[in-house]
C-alpha cells in the first residue's frame, strides 16, 4: 500500500524535521539523483519531460538496492513535449519502470509546477525550484532549488499534487518505442519535389500506414494538399516571387527631386549593409590595407559562435585586427549594442584613441566608482542599455565589483580582453572577467604570449574564452588534449629548417624530419586516443604518409615541402580557437639579432660583496622557510645592480604573491617611499661595475654608428634605473637620457616618450616594465635588457616595443646582460625552458634569448649583414615573401570561402565575384553632390572642405542631433557638432589620404553619411520600372534594362552578409540580349552617372524574358550561396562533434575501467551514474550543434531600371 494515500494528509510524526537546504546550481542535481535512488516512493509534478530525463531516472532506479520496491507517480502537462509521437514514446518508457503511474493534468496546457516529493521511510522531503524534469535541467542548465522537510512545506506540496492528480487524465501504454521528429513546422516554406511548386506548411499529422509525417501544404490553390514528408524539402531560399515586369507601372525619372530621391533610396537600400563581395572594416577605417591583419577577421566570420584568441607576434597590429573585427560585427551582428574592452590601465587611452581615430567608434573609459555605477545600471536596465566602454583590469579586481557582477545576467555582445595574459592567475581580476565573459555573443582575447610559465596557463585563458569547449578540461584532460602539438611542432620545425637550408628549388628531407614523423605516427596518429580525430583524409595523416613514402628518395620540390609544412602547422589542436601570425609569415620582416652576454664579476670587490649577500639570503630563508621569495628578491636585485645593494635595508622585499618566481609576477616590484626619494651616492656611481662596463660599450658603439642613435634600456628596479641615469649622464651629458617608471604620472610619461621619439637628445630611454606594453618605439632598433624577468612574456613585450610593424632598420638588436654565477643565469635557463614549452604547445615562437656568449663581438652593432648573413637572410626572405604572396592571394578569395566550400561551384562563383558592382567608396561623394542644395564643397590647395549653407545650418544640426541621440551616439554628436556649426571643415573621401590627413574621413559608415542617407530617402516603389539615362561615355549608345535582387543571409548570432544578384540586358527591335561582359555591367551600375530619362517602348514579350531570366539568375546565385554555407556548417559541426568526442573519450575509458575493477557495489553504482551523465551530456552537446535548418534567407527585388545611353 502506498504510504502517500490519496485521502490522507501527512502525519507529522513521519517527518524528521531539519533546516531547509538551499543547494546551488552545481550540487542540487546530484542531490536530486541521490534522493531518486534512495526514496521508497517518488512523486513528480513537472510541465515538461524528455527522453534524457527518463534515462536518468531509469539509471537512478538501477542504482537502487536489489529487490527494493517503490511507487512512482508522475503528473505532467498535457503538452509536455511538442511532438505527439515523442509524448507517446516517453509515456511508454516511463511505464517500463516498475510501479509507475502517469497522469496528465487537466489545466489545458497551463500546468507549470516543478515539484518533487520523496518518501524515504521515516524521512520525507520535497524539492521545489526552477527545474522541469528534463535532461537540460538535470545536466546543462543553471537551475536553483530548495529541499525542505518541514511538515507545513510537505503538506502544501502534497496538497497541490493530490488536487491535480485527482483531476488528471490517466494515460495508457502503447507499443510505440521510437519516434521521428517532424522536419517541418507550421509556417515553414517548402518545395514539392515532384512538381517543384512552392508552398507553406499549415499543419501536420502522423500517417501510421506510411510510417511518415504528412502535411497540409498551401500551394496557392483553394484546397490545401496533403503531402508526405519525403516529397517535401525545405525552401531556405524563399523563392523569388514570380513578378511579371509587363504589369509594372512605368515611371519617368525627371530632373530635380525625383532623380535625387530615387538615387538616395537606392543607395540606402544597397549600401548601408555589408555585401558579399566586400567587408566594412577595411574600407571604412583609417588603416593601411594589410592582408595578414584580416586573418582573424575571416576566422571570426567563419564561426557561428565567434570566440578567438589572437596571439600574433608583438608588433603585427593586434589592436588593428580587433578593430576590424569589431567594425565588421557591428555592421553584421543582429542587435549589436553592448561592447566592452578590458585592458591594462596604461593602454586605456590608446584603445580609446585607436578606436575613435582609426575606426570612428567612440568609447568611454570608466575607472573607480564609475565602474560600479555602470554595472549597477547595466543590471537594472538589462537589454535596454547601450554602451561602448573601456574598463582597466585594475578597476575590475575588487571584491565589490565581483559581488555586483554576480547579479549580471544580460549578455554583452562583444568583449575584447587586451594583454589577456593578465588573466592567467586565479585572483579577483580573473574571477570578475570570467563571470562577465560567461555570457557573451562574441569574445576576443589579445596576447602575444598566451603561455608564460607553462602551457596550463593557456588552459585558463581558453577556459574563459570558450568555457563550453575548454572549461571541462581538468589538468589531466588538458595534458592529453595538447599532446599532439608537441609532435606537430617538432615535425614542422624540422621541415622548415630543410626548406631554409635548401640549394635551388629542391628540398632534401633530413633524418630529423623522418625521425619526428615516425614519432608523430607512433604516438599520435596510431594511438587509440587520437586516431579518430585524424581520419584517413585528414591533411596531417596525408602529409605524414607522403613523408614516409618519400624516405627512399628524400628530395622533393619546394612547393610540396611548403605545402607539407602548412598542412602540419594548421593541424594544431587550437587552430579553430587561436589565430597566430609570426613576422616571418608576413614575408618582409626585420632580422632579430639577440645576444645574451655573460658577464664575470670582478675577482676582488664585486665577488666579496655578492658572497655576503648570498649569506644574507640564506639567513633570510633559514629564519622563515616560507620566505624563499625574500631570498630570491635579495639575489635578484643584487644581480641587477650590485653597487646599489650592500645590505638588507637597500632591498625592497615584496609580498610572496608578488615575488614568487613561478607565479610569473616576480618582476612586479612596486616602489617604496624610501626608493622614491633615493638617489645614488658618489661612492656608488664611481665604484667598479662590470655589468655597467658592458652597457657603456654598447652605448659608445651605438653613438659611433649614428650621432642620432636611439637605445632603450629596460630594468626591473627603481634603484637600478636611477643608478644608470646618474652614470650615463656623467659619461655622455645631462641631456642624453630620460627615464620612465611607475611613479612618473601618465601624462609626463607620454611627454618623455614623445621627446625620445624625436631626432637628437634624449638618445637613451631607461624604463621599467611600464613601457613594455602598448608603447610604440619602432623608430629605435637597439634594446638592452639590463636585467631579465622570470616571465618570458615580459621579455617578448619589451622587445616588441621596437620589433614591430613600421620598423625601418634591417635588424633589431637585443642585448641581454647576465651576471655569471648569479640568479640571473638561473632565470636565463628557466626562460629557455618556458619558451620551449610554449613552442611545443603553440608552434614556433620568436627568439628572445639568443645564445649566451662570454663577451661582445667586435663591431657588434654593424648595420649591414656579413656575406654569410646576407645569403641566409636573402634566402629566407625570398621564401617568406613567396609564401606571404601565396597567403595573400588565398586570403583575397577567402571571402568566397565563407560563401562556398564546394569546389564545383567555386570557379563559377569566382567568375561572378568581379561582376558584382560594389561602389561603397563612391557613395559619400555622390551623396553630397545630390544634396548640393544643403552643402557646398570647397577645394583649397588640393584639400577638400565641406560647408553647410547658412540657411540650412540650424535645421541640419537639429536633425543630426536627434538622429544621433536616438541611436545613443552622443559621443559622435559631441565630435561632429562643432565642425558643422563653425563653418567649413576639412574632409576626405580617400582612405589612403585619411591615414595621415587631419581631415574627417567621410566613408559609407560615417554617422554623418548614414544620417544623410537615412533622413533623405523615399522608398523605391514596388512594381515600378524607372526610366533613366546615363552619361557614362564608356557605354555604347542603346537601351538597357538593369535588375538587382538582394538576399539577406543570417546564421547563428551573426548576420553573415547580403548577397546580390545583378543582371543587365540590351533591348534592340524587340530583341533581348543578356549582357555577360562584367565591365559593361559595372559601368551601367555606376549610379553617379545616372540622370533624368524618359520612357521608351519595351514589348511585353521582352519584359517576360527579362523577368524570367533575372529571377532564375537570382535563384541560382542564392542557391549556390546556401549550398556553400550549408557545406561549411556541416563541416564545422562534424569538427566540433569529433572534438567533443575526443575530449570525453579518455574520461569514458577511465570510468569504464574503474567500473570493471570496482568491488564495492555503491562505488560501482556511482561510477555507472557518472558514466551515464557523461554520455548524456555529450549527446546533448552534439544535438545542440547548429545545423542547416538554422540558416535564414530572405530575398527581394530592389531595383528594375530602364537606362538609355544617348
Amino acid at each position: 500500500m502506498s504510504r502517500f494515500s490519496e485521502g490522507d494528509s501527512f502525519d507529522s510524526d513521519d517527518i524528521l524535521v531539519n533546516n531547509d537546504e538551499v543547494l546551488d546550481e552545481d550540487s542540487w542535481a546530484t542531490e536530486l539523483k541521490l534522493r531518486l535512488e534512495n526514496a521508497m516512493e517518488i512523486w513528480i509534478a513537472s510541465a515538461f519531460v524528455d527522453t534524457r530525463a527518463v534515462d536518468i531516472l531509469e539509471s537512478a532506479l538501477r542504482a537502487a538496492p536489489p529487490n527494493s520496491s517503490r511507487e512512482i507517480r508522475i503528473l505532467l502537462d498535457n503538452d509536455f513535449h511538442e511532438n505527439p509521437l515523442a509524448r507517446e514514446v516517453i509515456i511508454n518508457k516511463l511505464y517500463s519502470l516498475p510501479n509507475t503511474i502517469i497522469r496528465l493534468a487537466d489545466t489545458k496546457g497551463k500546468f507549470h509546477p516543478k515539484c518533487y516529493i520523496f518518501n524515504q521511510g521515516s524521512y520525507t522531503s520535497a524539492l521545489v525550484g526552477s527545474m522541469n524534469f528534463t535532461g537540460g535541467a538535470l545536466i546543462n542548465n543553471t537551475e536553483f532549488g530548495i529541499f525542505s522537510d518541514k511538515p507545513d512545506d510537505i503538506k502544501k506540496c502534497k496538497g497541490f499534487f493530490l488536487r491535480h492528480w485527482s483531476k488528471g487524465k490517466i494515460t495508457e501504454k502503447t507499443e510505440r518505442l521510437t519516434y521521428t521528429d517532424q522536419k517541418f513546422k507550421n509556417g515553414d516554406t517548402v518545395s514539392h519535389t515532384p512538381t517543384q511548386r512552392i508552398g507553406s506548411i499549415l499543419n501536420n499529422r502522423w500517417n501510421e500506414s506510411a510510417n511518415s509525417w504528412e502535411y497540409h501544404v498551401f500551394f496557392g490553390t483553394i484546397t490545401p494538399a496533403l503531402v508526405l514528408e519525403n516529397d517535401l524539402k525545405r525552401q531556405h531560399i524563399f523563392s523569388v516571387p514570380i513578378q511579371h515586369y509587363s504589369n509594372f507601372r512605368n515611371n519617368n525619372i525627371q530632373n530635380g527631386d525625383d532623380l535625387k530621391y530615387f538615387i538616395l533610396s537606392y543607395l540606402n537600400q544597397r549600401y548601408l549593409v555589408p555585401a558579399e563581395n566586400g567587408f566594412y572594416g577595411p574600407v571604412t577605417s583609417r588603416i593601411q590595407d594589410v592582408w595578414y591583419q584580416k586573418i582573424p577577421l575571416y576566422k571570426v566570420l567563419d564561426s557561428p559562435s565567434p570566440r578567438l584568441l589572437i596571439a600574433d607576434e608583438v608588433g603585427l597590429g593586434k589592436t588593428i585586427e580587433a578593430g576590424l573585427i569589431l567594425k565588421e560585427l557591428m555592421a553584421r551582428m543582429i542587435g549589436c549594442k553592448r561592447i566592452l574592452i578590458v585592458c591594462p590601465n596604461m593602454l586605456s587611452n590608446k584603445w580609446e584613441q585607436e578606436m575613435r581615430i582609426r575606426f570612428n567608434i567612440f568609447f568611454e573609459i570608466l575607472t573607480g566608482k564609475k565602474v560600479a555605477d555602470f554595472l549597477n545600471e547595466f543590471i537594472d536596465k538589462k537589454e535596454s542599455i547601450t554602451f561602448n566602454v573601456i574598463i582597466p583590469y585594475e578597476s575590475l579586481g575588487t571584491s565589490k565589483i565581483l559581488n555586483i557582477i554576480e547579479n549580471l545576467n544580460t549578455p554583452i555582445d562583444i568583449i575584447i580582453c587586451d594583454e589577456a595574459h593578465h588573466l592567467r592567475n586565479d585572483n579577483l581580476r580573473h574571477a570578475t572577467v570570467r563571470k562577465i565573459a560567461f555570457q557573451n555573443r562574441c569574445m576576443l582575447m589579445l596576447t602575444a604570449t598566451p603561455i608564460n610559465l607553462n602551457n596550463r596557463e593557456l588552459r585558463v585563458l581558453l577556459g574563459i574564452l570558450d568555457p563550453n569547449k575548454y572549461g571541462i578540461l581538468d589538468p589531466d584532460k588538458w595534458d592529453s588534449f595538447i599532446t599532439p602539438n608537441s609532435y606537430i611542432s617538432k615535425l614542422y620545425s624540422s621541415i622548415t629548417d630543410c626548406i631554409l637550408n635548401r640549394d635551388g628549388d629542391d628540398v632534401m628531407l633530413s633524418d630529423a624530419v623522418h625521425i619526428n614523423n615516425n614519432k608523430l605516427k607512433k604516438y599520435i596518429l596510431k594511438s587509440n586516443l587520437y586516431g579518430s580525430l585524424y581520419n584517413k583524409d585528414h591533411k596531417l595523416k596525408i602529409s605524414s604518409v607522403y613523408i614516409e613514402e618519400s624516405k627512399s628518395n628524400s628530395i622533393i620540390p619546394i612547393s610540396i615541402a611548403s605545402e607539407l609544412a602548412d598542412n602540419i602547422l594548421t593541424s594544431n589542436v587550437f587552430s579553430q580557437s587561436i589565430s597566430r601570425t609570426l613576422k616571418r609569415d608576413v614575408g618582409e620582416f626585420n632580422q632579430r639579432d639577440v645576444k645574451t652576454i655573460k658577464i664575470s664579476l670582478d675577482e676582488s670587490d664585486e665577488k666579496l660583496i655578492f658572497l655576503k649577500l648570498i649569506a644574507l639570503a640564506k639567513k633570510t630563508q633559514e629564519y622563515n622557510k616560507t620566505r624563499t621569495f625574500a631570498a630570491h628578491a635579495i639575489l635578484h636585485q643584487a644581480s641587477s645592480c650590485l653597487p646599489v645593494v650592500s645590505s638588507l635595508s637597500d632591498i625592497f622585499i615584496p609580498s610572496s604573491q608578488d615575488n614568487d618566481p613561478d607565479s610569473g609576477d616576480a618582476d612586479a616590484f612596486s616602489t617604496t617611499k624610501k626608493s622614491k626619494s633615493w638617489t645614488p651616492s658618489q661612492k656608488q656611481i664611481s665604484c667598479k661595475d662590470s655589468k655597467f662596463a658592458e652597457l657603456e660599450k654598447i652605448i659608445f658603439e651605438a653613438k659611433n654608428e649614428d650621432q642620432n642613435f636611439k637605445v632603450i634600456i629596460f630594468c626591473m628596479f627603481i634603484k637600478t634605473i636611477k643608478y644608470l641615469e646618474a652614470r650615463i649622464k656623467i659619461l655622455f651629458g645631462n641631456d642624453i637620457c630620460t627615464l620612465i617608471y611607475g611613479d612618473v604620472p601618465l601624462e609626463e610619461r607620454l611627454n618623455r616618450i614623445n621627446s625620445f621619439s624625436k631626432n637628437g637628445s634624449p638618445n637613451i630611454l631607461i624604463s621599467s616594465e611600464v613601457a613594455s606594453e602598448g608603447v610604440d618605439l619602432q623608430f629605435c632598433h637597439i634594446l638592452v635588457n639590463y636585467d631579465l624577468p622570470w616571465n618570458p612574456t615580459k621579455v617578448e613585450q619589451r622587445i616588441g616595443r621596437i620589433d614591430r610593424f613600421g620598423q625601418k632598420s634591417d635588424k633589431v638588436i637585443i642585448f641581454n646582460l647576465v651576471l655569471e654565477g648569479t640568479i640571473e643565469e638561473i632565470i636565463y635557463f628557466r626562460l629557455g625552458q618556458r619558451l620551449e614549452d610554449a613552442k611545443n604547445t603553440l608552434g614556433p615562437v620568436a627568439e628572445v634569448l639568443g645564445k649566451m656568449q662570454k663577451e661582445l663581438p667586435e663591431k657588434f652593432l654593424r648595420s649591414k649583414f656579413s656575406d654569410a648573413e646576407k645569403e641566409r637572410y636573402t634566402k629566407t626572405l625570398d621564401y617568406n615573401l613567396k609564401k606571404a604572396k601565396e597567403k595573400q592571394s588565398s586570403l583575397e578569395k577567402e571571402n568566397l570561402r565563407l560563401v562556398v566550400h564546394n569546389d564545383t561551384l567555386k570557379k563559377e562563383l569566382e567568375s561572378r565575384f568581379e561582376n558584382i558592382v560594389d561602389n561603397h567608396n563612391n557613395v559619400p561623394q555622390c551623396l553630397l553632390k545630390l544634396l548640393s542644395d544643403i552643402f557646398i564643397i570647397i577645394i583649397k590647395d588640393q584639400d577638400t572642405y565641406l560647408k553647410i549653407k547658412d540657411s540650412k545650418v540650424k535645421q541640419v544640426t537639429i536633425d543630426i542631433s536627434r538622429y544621433l541621440i536616438a541611436r545613443d551616439l552622443r559621443n559622435h554628436l559631441n565630435h561632429l557638432l562643432p565642425k558643422l556649426t563653425d563653418g567649413e571643415f576639412k574632409i576626405t573621401f580617400d582612405r589612403n589620404l585619411a591615414l595621415n590627413a587631419n581631415a574627417e574621413y567621410l566613408c559609407i559608415d560615417h554617422p554623418f553619411i548614414r544620417f544623410l542617407l537615412e533622413s533623405n530617402k523615399k522608398r523605391i516603389q514596388k512594381d515600378v520600372i524607372n526610366f533613366l539615362t546615363t552619361k557614362n561615355d564608356k557605354l555604347l549608345t542603346g537601351k538597357y534594362i538593369l535588375t538587382e535582387y538582394e538576399c539577406a543571409v543570417a546564421i547563428g548570432p551573426i548576420k553573415q552578409d547580403f548577397v546580390y544578384s545583378q543582371s543587365a540586358y540590351t533591348i534592340e527591335r524587340d530583341a533581348v540580349n543578356e549582357i555577360s561582359d562584367r565591365n559593361i555591367i559595372k559601368e551601367l551600375f555606376k549610379f553617379d552617372f545616372w540622370n533624368a530619362g524618359s520612357k521608351f517602348d519595351i514589348s511585353e514579350e521582352c519584359l517576360k524574358i527579362i523577368s524570367n531570366n533575372s529571377r532564375e539568375t537570382a535563384e541560382k546565385t542564392f542557391s549556390n550561396h546556401y549550398d556553400g554555407i550549408k557545406t561549411r556548417l556541416i563541416k564545422n559541426s562534424e569538427n566540433q562533434k569529433n572534438a567533443y568526442n575526443e575530449l570525453c573519450l579518455k574520461n569514458r575509458m577511465q570510468l569504464e575501467q574503474r567500473i570493471t575493477t570496482a568491488v564495492n557495489p555503491n562505488q560501482k553504482k556511482h561510477l555507472s551514474l557518472q558514466l551515464d551523465n557523461l554520455v548524456n551530456e555529450l549527446n546533448y552537446i552534439i544535438s545542440s550543434l547548429p545545423n542547416p535548418d538554422d540558416i535564414i534567407f530572405s530575398p527581394r527585388l530592389i531595383l528594375i531600371t530602364a537606362i538609355e545611353r544617348r
